[in-house]
C-alpha cells in the first residue's frame, strides 16, 4: 500500500511504503518510550555508584518527564511552522546525544541535568507521529493506522526493562544508555530515509503571540476539551496503578524482578491485542462507539481491582486479572480517542497534538503526586483512585454521547 508522498528534497519524493513510514513514526516513539524504564533494575546500583538516596535516583527520571513537558508546546508550534520531518529529525539528534551524554555522568546532579536535555528530545516524537499520521489519512483509515502504531510501541514497556536487566547483568548500568544511543541513532538514520514531510497545507505563523493564541483557541474549544480528557484521564488512572499498585506488588508481595516483567507483560499483551482487534472492527463501529467500549472495560478493570483490594489483596491472580482488564480497554481508549482529538481539519495539528500530550503528561504528574501522599502501603488507595478517575471518565463519555445525540455530531468527525 504505498503512499504518494510529496517532501522539499527530490531524493526523498519517492512512492513511500506504507509499512516503512508507520514503522519510520513506532520507532521513534518506542525508542523515547524506552528512556522512561529501561534502567528501573538499576536503581540500586545507582544508589551505590553516586553515593545517593532512593529519591534523588528516582528524580532522573522525573527530570526527563520535565523535559518533555518544557518541550512538548514548543515542537508543536515549530511542527506547523517548519514541518514535520526537521522537527522530529532534530528531536531525535537531541534525544540520541542525551542518551550517549548520560553514561558519563560524575554525579547524580549531571545525570538529572542529562536526563532533562534528553527529555527535551524526548518530547517530539509522540507529537510529531500522531500529527504526521493525522496528515495523511482521515476518518478509519487514521484510526486503522494510529491502533496499529500504538500496537508497536505498546511493547517498549514489556521488553525495555528486561533488556534493562539483561544489559545490567552482563554489563553495567552504563550500557543501558549507550544501547539506548545506539537504537536511537539507528532511528534517526531510519527516519531520514524514511519519513517524509508530511505538512502540505499552509504554514502557520510562528511568533510567540501568535502560538499563545493558538494554544488558547485549542484549550477554549470544549469538543478537543472533551475529547482529551477522555484521553488523558484514563492515562491518569494508569499512573494511579504505575505509582501504586506496582510499588504493592513489589514491597508487600515479594515479586521478584522476573516475575514483576512478566506481570507487566501480560498486561502489555492484553493492550496489544486490543489495538489490534480495534484495526479490525473499524469496519463495523465508529471510533466514538469502540471508544466506549473502552471506557466501560477500563472502568470494570478498575470496579474488580477495588474489590480485590477490598477482600483479596494478596491474591497476584486477581490484581493481574484486574489489570488485564483495564489495559484491553486502554487499547480502545487511546487508540480511539487519540484519533477523535487528530480528526479536526486545522493548521494547527501540530499545536493541537501538543495539547494533546501536554494534558496526558499533566494528569498523571498530578496522580502521581496525590498517590504519594495518600498512599499507606495498601493496595486500597491506588485502586479507588483508578475508580474514581474512570467514573469521571464515563461521566464525560456520557455527556460527549448526549451531545451527539442533541445534534453536535458534527463537531465529532469520524464517524465510519
Amino acid at each position: 500500500m504505498p503512499l504518494n508522498v510529496k517532501t522539499s528534497n527530490s531524493t526523498h519524493a519517492e512512492p513511500l511504503p506504507y509499512k516503512a513510514f508507520l514503522l519510520s513514526l513506532a520507532l521513534s516513539v518506542m525508542v523515547t518510550e524506552m528512556a522512561t524504564d529501561i534502567y528501573l533494575m538499576a536503581q540500586k546500583i545507582l544508589m551505590v555508584t553516586f553515593k545517593t538516596t532512593p529519591a534523588a535516583i528516582m528524580y532522573s527520571f522525573s527530570a526527563y518527564m520535565v523535559g518533555m513537558g518544557l518541550s512538548i508546546p514548543i515542537y508543536g508550534m515549530l511542527a506547523d511552522k517548519i514541518g514535520r520531518r526537521p522537527v522530529l529529525l532534530g528531536a531525535m539528534g537531541i534525544f540520541s546525544l542525551g542518551s550517549l551524554l548520560c553514561p558519563f555522568s560524575p554525579t547524580i546532579e549531571y545525570l538529572w541535568v542529562i536526563r532533562g536535555f534528553q527529555g527535551i528530545g524526548g518530547g517530539g516524537a509522540y507529537i510529531i507521529a500522531m500529527t504526521a499520521l493525522s496528515d495523511r489519512f482521515a476518518g478509519n483509515s487514521l484510526a486503522r493506522a494510529i491502533s496499529l502504531l500504538q500496537a508497536s510501541i505498546a511493547l517498549s514497556p514489556a521488553f525495555s526493562p528486561i533488556i534493562g536487566a539483561w544489559l545490567l547483568t552482563l554489563y553495567n548500568w552504563k550500557m543501558n544508555f549507550y544501547f539506548l544511543g545506539a537504537m536511537a541513532v539507528c532511528t534517526w538514520l531510519f527516519l531520514w530515509r524514511y519519513m517524509p514531510e508530511t505538512h502540505s497545507e499552509p504554514r502557520a505563523s510562528f511568533s510567540c503571540m501568535a502560538a499563545f493564541q493558538a494554544y488558547c483557541r485549542v484549550f477554549k474549544d470544549p469538543t478537543f476539551l472533551s475529547l482529551t480528557l477522555l484521553s488523558a484521564l484514563p492515562f491518569g488512572a494508569l499512573w494511579a496503578y504505575l505509582s501504586g499498585v506496582t510499588l504493592y506488588v513489589l514491597d508487600k508481595l515479594h515479586l521478584d524482578p522476573w516475575h514483576f516483567s512478566l506481570f507487566q507483560a501480560s498486561e502489555v499483551l492484553a493492550y496489544i491485542a486490543a489495538t489490534l482487534l480495534n484495526s479490525r472492527v473499524l469496519t463495523y463501529r465508529d471510533p466514538f462507539t469502540l471508544l466506549g467500549y473502552g471506557v466501560w472495560c477500563c472502568l470494570s478493570g478498575a470496579i474488580f481491582l477495588t474489590l480485590t483490594a477490598l477482600y483479596a489483596a494478596g491474591a497476584i491472580s486477581m490484581i493481574i486479572t484486574a489489570m488485564c482488564v483495564f489495559s484491553f480497554g486502554l487499547g480502545f481508549v487511546f487508540s480511539n480517542g487519540v484519533t477523535l482529538v487528530m480528526a479536526a481539519k486545522t493548521p494547527h495539528k501540530g499545536i493541537r497534538a501538543a495539547s494533546l500530550s501536554s494534558t496526558e503528561l499533566l494528569l498523571p504528574a498530578l496522580v502521581a503526586w496525590i498517590i504519594g501522599h495518600i498512599y499507606q502501603e495498601r493496595l486500597l488507595e491506588p485502586a479507588i483512585s483508578m475508580l474514581v478517575i474512570m467514573l469521571l471518565t464515563m461521566v464525560v463519555y456520557l455527556w460527549v454521547s448526549q451531545q451527539r445525540t442533541q445534534g453536535c455530531k458534527k463537531n465529532f468527525p469520524i464517524d465510519g
